[in-house]
């Protein structure tokens, strides 16, 4: 009987504990929740009076985040090809397009007759002549050989 009475006296304690949890629980909300109700109060008050609302607690926009664009001098080229495997090269970011589309003709079995380009955003780039830099594909990029 003695294991039986323990456990009782457990339960009620747990039960006692969980009850006062809620309370404080409902205590602490109800208080953040009067807390905002004065400050917006205060706020539409404030506009009313035709003052500004204070900001100095109001969250701050959130503006995206760009990557910072770092100009190197070598632009890392993985090229993708109609077979599905891949070859890559350090190129100088000076060079043209034209010298990585001769280092694929060269080193693969395409052929002279294609175009390179990316898959997102879709391009294909008709003008071999301007440089990796200018095109925006430093200081790594993927390119894709299209069979023409």
């Amino acid at each position: 009987m003695e294991a039986k009475e323990k456990q009782e006296q457990f339960r009620k304690e747990r039960e006692r504990y969980e009850a006062q949890r809620l309370r404080d629980f409902e205590a602490a909300e109800k208080l953040r929740v009067k807390q905002l109700l004065e400050q917006d109060r205060a706020e539409r008050a404030a506009a009313k009076a035709g003052h500004a609302p204070a900001t100095a607690d109001a969250p701050k926009p959130v503006t995206a985040i760009q990557a910072p664009k770092v100009d190197t001098a070598e632009c890392a080229v993985q090229v993708r090809l109609p077979d599905g495997s891949t070859i890559n090269k350090t190129f100088d970011s000076d060079a043209p397009l034209q010298q990585v589309a001769q280092w694929v003709a060269g080193n693969t079995s395409v052929g002279r007759s294609f175009k390179l380009g990316t898959t997102f955003p879709k391009t294909v780039y008709e003008n071999l002549s301007v440089s990796l830099k200018n095109l925006g594909l430093g200081p790594r990029c993927q390119l894709v050989v299209f069979k023409s």
